[in-house]
């Protein structure tokens, strides 16, 4: 639906049809996705999101979305599964609820910005075959993460702060489990292609971070602490 020139809404829903039962679902571990890839494991799903202004005057986008889970799944926010600790887990019966928003703007001829945020609540009844499968009564929880991050235009660097925290509750007649985690990054970012580099058209980037994260470990000396870990990673991006 176009409001105007430069904004629009755009409201879709869905429903997936599962060729397994959900007693064999529940029976295996809970399937490991990241970024979007959980959205194929839906069995319905409703959003909304309206997006104003453009990319060259600036713009602001808002989504609402609620999914029904249809599978055992543990989430991780990010793509790298290998350095990445946030996640959640979901099963089916939940439903995921989110709201998320972005903006960007050009704030002079020498900078641009840009934000966003997420915000994500799990709610729902698990499903009796994956209550059974994996001891669980429920799985509420809620988390919310944010970006900011600021480039200059004559030398395309770019410094960005992101952060996320997640508070879920695995509950079990008889326990619990809290899945917990924080994470703040800082990072810098380059573009070699004005200084010349471009082999073969390639765009390239150098990009430095610091990240500092927080996850509950199992000690058998304490009921329950937390595991405080400090990374400084660094890299090329290659874009063709």
């Amino acid at each position: 639906l176009r409001l105007g020139p430069d904004a629009s809404l755009v409201v879709s829903g869905a429903r997936g049809i599962s060729s397994s039962a959900p007693s064999a679902l529940a029976a295996a571990a809970p399937r490991v996705v990241s970024g979007d890839e959980w959205q194929s494991a839906t069995s319905s799903d409703v959003s909304a999101a309206l997006s104003v202004g453009s990319a060259r005057d600036g713009r602001l986008e808002l989504r609402a979305s609620a999914s029904d889970i249809a599978e055992p799944l543990r989430l991780y926010f990010d793509g790298d599964l290998l350095v990445d600790v946030g996640s959640i887990y979901l099963f089916d019966g939940n439903r995921l609820e989110k709201l998320s928003g972005s903006a960007s703007a050009r704030l002079s001829e020498l900078f641009d910005a840009a934000l966003t945020a997420e915000t994500g609540r799990i709610g729902g009844r698990i499903a009796a075959p994956s209550q059974q499968a994996f001891a669980l009564t429920s799985s509420d929880g809620k988390y919310y993460a944010g970006s900011a991050s600021l480039t200059l235009r004559p030398t395309r660097t770019d410094v960005s702060c992101a952060m996320r925290r997640v508070r879920q509750v695995l509950q079990s007649d008889a326990s619990r489990a809290e899945n917990d985690s924080e994470m703040l990054r800082i990072s810098v970012g380059q573009d070699l292609t004005v200084l010349g580099f471009d082999p073969f058209g390639s765009a390239w980037r150098l990009i430095v971070s610091f990240e500092s994260n927080t996850t509950p470990v199992a000690d058998p000396a304490v009921e329950e602490t937390a595991l405080l870990r400090h990374r400084l990673m660094g890299g090329l991006s290659i874009s063709f």
